[in-house]
């Protein structure tokens, strides 16, 4: 085909792009035209429409622009051709589909179909379906059989010694009556992206193997190996690089990546000596049905691999070379000069590919820049830039990149880099290979990558993520919303929609997930896949996506519409919210617990989670903790407030008494002050590990001692005890208890050379009985309502705290004001005086009678009068005021609060309950056990079932999808009626859209009638095409 023709159908193409309004849109119009035109082919079509029009659109598309290479024409071609290995592609067929899509042109385009661009489109699909050099039908007639003996005798070779390979009932996506709990967990990283390690069937290098009648070899892995030492070249290190991508090569054809990873390797390679031990090792591993067909099957495959690396060995090292030099002697200058150039050019070739890169130049500079350090790197470590582009290749469908741009950008980054490097061919050619080679990855890391799912995520929409699904086997529903695999890496569907901001998509994922579903033989249910694939997915939620958090709790409860004695059965599947697959306690509730969200803790679940976790095991333990240090107060009282008391009574030893009160603040420094050092120590020894600190006046502090006010009390208390026992007095009379003083005796603390220390150690007390009393605030976690409470006085305290604060302010100003004038009465004489009488005034604590002096000073009674409106009047009403709003807001969700607060608890005592404690729990909980959604209908484990009021959440539709039909996994679940909208724009849109249709069919009739004499000689034409009119241009 010329460049003329080429550039007319490529024209003709992009005008019936901008024609269908979307690509969506034209996707939809090609496949229709098609589907619509052959009646009698449309048994072949067993996927959804969506899924066959996104694939038939990608395919021509790819045709299309690449008509000016003849060499990327070819290719994708044969890449067409061996998907279509499964279907009897005919001539006549092949004819059927040329007509519709000429057929569809013509009434799309009119007059803008040009006679050229006929022509051009008639070569392009008799080629890619015709019957010669590498059209569908010769490819299929030629290739199916060699590449079904290549995957059969692969997988033979592959499987265990003797063995059949049997394909992998993959069940893990769902929950059937006759499965056992998944036992396997992945852990969710930060990043969208995971690296799944594959362990690589690498053979010792220097190894000999010992093969006796116990150890035969059993993979191909191992028989290479042994027959490499049988035949002596287990010395030759470059098979075993071509041996660690053999599978690779197998499946996908990637030798240009084995290229590479021979050129690290010194010495002569002979590329028969691998052929020789593979052939022989397929023999031994592939005994039976081995034939004369198998042999050249294989023999055709290494034929090609060696072809491709025959061509590259010695090349790639000087490349790598040459490709370092000169990347690492550019200067940022001649970069950015470079970058701008490649943009430049990249945009007059495909100005649609501006809408992709909207970022600054400065971001555009360093993708440029990052593409260089790659095609460096990918010569210097193959293997990690192959696991490293694949990531990268992940993340670009979530970007929504069409791969279409990648050729264009390649071709003009190497098109810059001959014009600013003068034409060096040698480094135009090394940057060309490696350019080549990273897009080709990446390209089919896209392609592989690009499922439905994600395309309907990128479109952040619900409905077509239902359509994306329907055509997925229901064993394998729940991994298609979770996992896309291409080669080692993959990405999680969900977790990118939640972390691009596609939060309609994700709920839709999410909902589905947790969806029941049943037909006869089985019941289906996310969770286990949900969290094995993401156990940290509540974490996810609550920091990224809060609303979920409630459509995920509400799909983790069932309740049946069935009301007996006045009762439901309620299903709560709390299992991944309360235990990890390796037994240990779920933080869950710490993650939820962190919102602060008092409405969301009273969700039926968490409460029944919250209750059960702390009846059953936190509830005795927590009682214990706190009783130890109600035994301490006790302790602390009597040593410093009720025994003090019998020293005055004549008819109690005082000997008995000091010596008890010597033993109770023995305990007090001994068994308490201790326990609170070492608390402390542990809070601030892991604070500074983990550097979790927190500068209060530019002092470093744990951060619990500012977030926590138990924290903050028990640092407190401890550092009052210590200086209480720096300054006890008892320890002052020590050596001191004999003499002539009140008290004397042993354990005294009454002489004289305790006097000067007894004030403060009084103080010290007082404040070390406040902490105390402080610290018992946490016994209303007990009880529900006693917390709600403490709460609520918590919440209204700074009210009270600002009222205050203003009285005293009010206070200091007019005691300041009033001792200005002469005369005043005493009361009023100074400041401080002043001051006084105010606030007992304020308080009503003065004296009615004292008023009466008043009324020689009008002023000062002018001022009592102000001061008693301000504050009395105005101040302390509007404190009542605030307080019974604050007291309204806090009301509605004091119940929330309180068990936030049980929740706090609950993670931090945790960490101290015996592992064998909390064992015993979950077994009690029979977790594994099914639980019934009706009378004889055995349902899903992983949970508890209750019994709950009638009338408490009434329940009319049984939230459980069940259908009928075939019950195999491997087939999709019936499609479901989608929602009628009955919004004026939903219904324009429809009518739009029935409009289009029916002018479209008007056209197509037309077009056939007007050209009926054309498509008489069409068929012969079909094996005529000439594949040298494409790859000549």
């Amino acid at each position: 085909m010329s460049k003329e023709q080429a550039t007319e159908v490529q024209d003709a193409w992009k005008a019936f792009l901008e024609s269908a309004g979307s690509e969506d849109a034209a996707a939809e119009g090609l496949f229709n035209a098609f589907y619509e035109a052959a009646p009698a082919l449309q048994p072949l079509f067993k996927t959804s429409r969506a899924v066959l029009s996104g694939m038939f659109f990608r395919g021509i598309q790819q045709i299309v622009m690449s008509l000016r290479n003849g060499k990327q024409a070819r290719a994708f071609v044969e890449v067409l051709g061996f998907r279509h290995l499964e279907i009897e592609v005919t001539s006549p067929r092949v004819s059927a589909f040329r007509e519709s899509i000429l057929d569809l042109f013509q009434a799309e385009l009119g007059d803008r179909f040009s006679t050229l661009a006929f022509e051009g489109f008639r070569k392009m699909l008799n080629y890619v379906g015709g019957g010669s050099v590498l059209g569908l039908v010769f490819i299929r007639e030629h290739f199916k059989d060699r590449l079904r003996i290549l995957s059969t005798s692969w997988a033979v070779a592959n499987s265990t010694a003797g063995q059949e390979p049997e394909e992998e009932e993959e069940m893990a996506t769902m929950k059937s009556n006759s499965q056992e709990p998944s036992q396997s967990q992945s852990q969710t990283q930060r990043s969208s992206l995971e690296h799944d390690g594959q362990a690589a069937k690498q053979p010792a290098n220097n190894t000999k193997l010992n093969i006796g009648a116990q150890n035969v070899p059993a993979t191909f892995s191992d028989m290479f190996c042994f027959n490499a030492a049988v035949m002596g070249l287990d010395d030759r290190l470059w098979m075993y690089e071509v041996l660690k991508s053999f599978d690779a090569v197998v499946r996908n054809e990637e030798c240009n990546v084995i290229s590479l990873r021979m050129a690290k390797i010194p010495g002569v390679i002979h590329l028969n000596d691998f052929k020789a031990i593979m052939m022989a090792s397929l023999r031994s591993l592939v005994p039976k049905g081995w034939d004369q067909h198998h042999e050249e099957a294989w023999i055709w495959l290494w034929s090609n691999v060696e072809q491709i690396l025959q061509q590259e060995v010695g090349k790639l090292a000087p490349r790598g070379r040459l490709v370092s030099r000169y990347v690492g002697s550019m200067e940022q200058d001649s970069e950015e000069k470079l970058s701008k150039m490649i943009y430049q050019k990249f945009f007059g070739v495909a100005p649609e590919g501006q809408d992709f890169f909207k970022q600054s130049a400065s971001r555009l500079n360093f993708i440029v820049h990052q593409i260089f350090q790659i095609t460096v790197q990918i010569y210097q470590d193959p293997p990690r830039m192959v696991d490293e582009l694949s990531a990268l290749g992940l993340r670009h469908v979530g970007y929504g990149i069409p791969t279409v741009f990648f050729g264009p950008f390649v071709s003009c980054v190497i098109e810059s880099v001959k014009e600013i490097t003068n034409n060096d061919q040698a480094l135009c050619d090394a940057f060309a290979w490696s350019l080549g080679l990273v897009s080709q990855i990446l390209m089919r890391t896209i392609d592989e990558g690009s499922t439905l799912v994600m395309k309907a995520i990128n479109m952040n929409s619900a409905r077509h993520i239902i359509r994306a699904l329907s055509d997925t086997p229901r064993k394998r529903r729940a991994m298609a919303m979770l996992k896309v695999t291409v080669g080692t890496q993959s990405i999680s569907p969900l977790l990118w929609a939640i972390q691009s901001g596609s939060m309609e998509a994700a709920q839709a994922i999410v909902q589905d997930l947790l969806t029941i579903r049943a037909d006869r033989d089985r019941y289906y249910f996310g969770a286990d896949d949900l969290f094995t694939r993401h156990p940290d997915i509540i974490q996810v939620i609550t920091t990224e996506a809060r609303p979920l958090i409630r459509v995920l709790l509400d799909r983790l409860l069932w309740r049946s519409r069935l009301v007996v004695a006045g009762h439901r059965r309620v299903n709560i599947y709390l299992q991944h919210l309360l235990v990890t697959a390796d037994g240990q306690f779920a933080d869950a509730l710490c993650w939820v617990s962190k919102m602060k969200d008092p409405t969301i803790v009273t969700h039926t679940v968490l409460e029944r989670l919250t209750d059960l976790v702390w009846n059953k095991v936190i509830y005795l333990p927590f009682l214990l903790s706190k009783v130890w240090l109600l035994f301490s107060l006790m302790v602390f009282l009597f040593s410093q407030s009720i025994l003090k008391n019998f020293l005055q009574a004549e008819s109690i030893d005082h000997q008995v008494v000091r010596i008890t009160t010597f033993v109770c603040r023995a305990f007090v420094y001994m068994a308490s002050m201790t326990e609170l050092i070492y608390s402390q120590s542990k809070v601030a020894i892991k604070a500074i590990r983990t550097r979790d600190l927190t500068r209060l006046f530019q002092i470093p502090l744990p951060s619990k001692y500012v977030t926590d006010w138990r924290e903050a009390v028990s640092i407190t208390l401890t550092l009052i005890l210590i200086c209480m026992f720096m300054v006890e007095p008892i320890l002052f009379c020590l050596e001191h208890f004999e003499g002539d003083f009140e008290g004397a005796g042993r354990f005294t603390a009454q002489c004289p050379q305790a006097a000067d220390v007894q004030d403060f150690y009084s103080i010290l007390s007082m404040f070390g009985m406040f902490c105390y009393f402080a610290l018992l605030v946490d016994f209303s976690a007990l009880f529900i309502p006693l917390s709600a409470f403490v709460l609520t006085a918590g919440r209204l305290l700074p009210d009270l705290l600002l009222s205050l604060s203003a009285a005293i302010f009010c206070v200091i100003v007019f005691g300041t004001a009033v001792t200005v004038s002469q005369g005043n009465p005493a009361d009023f004489r100074d400041v401080f005086s002043a001051m006084m009488t105010l606030f007992q005034i304020s308080v009503g604590m003065y004296p009615q009678q004292n008023f009466i002096q008043l009324e020689h000073s009008r002023w000062l009674l002018v001022m009592c009068v102000g001061f008693v409106v301000l504050v009395v009047i105005f101040l302390f009403n509007l404190l009542i005021a605030q307080l019974i709003g604050s007291h309204a807001t806090v009301y509605r969700t004091v119940v929330g609060l309180a068990r936030l607060n049980r929740m706090a608890v609950i993670c931090d005592s945790m960490p101290s309950v015996r592992q064998k404690v909390f064992r015993n729990f979950i077994q009690s909980l029979r977790l594994d056990h099914r639980m019934e959604f009706g009378e004889g209908d055995i349902g899903l484990p992983g949970g508890i079932q209750v019994l709950e009021p009638a009338g408490l959440h009434p329940t009319y539709e049984d939230s459980i999808h069940r259908y009928g039909g075939s019950t195999s996994p491997n087939m999709p679940w019936p499609e479901e009626d989608e929602e009628v909208s009955n919004s004026i724009e939903d219904r324009i849109d429809n009518i739009t859209r029935i409009f289009k249709k029916a002018l479209k069919r008007m056209h197509l009739q037309e077009g056939k009638r007007s050209r009926s004499s054309r498509s008489s000689t069409s068929d012969s034409s079909i094996n005529d095409s000439s594949q040298s009119s494409i790859t000549s241009s």
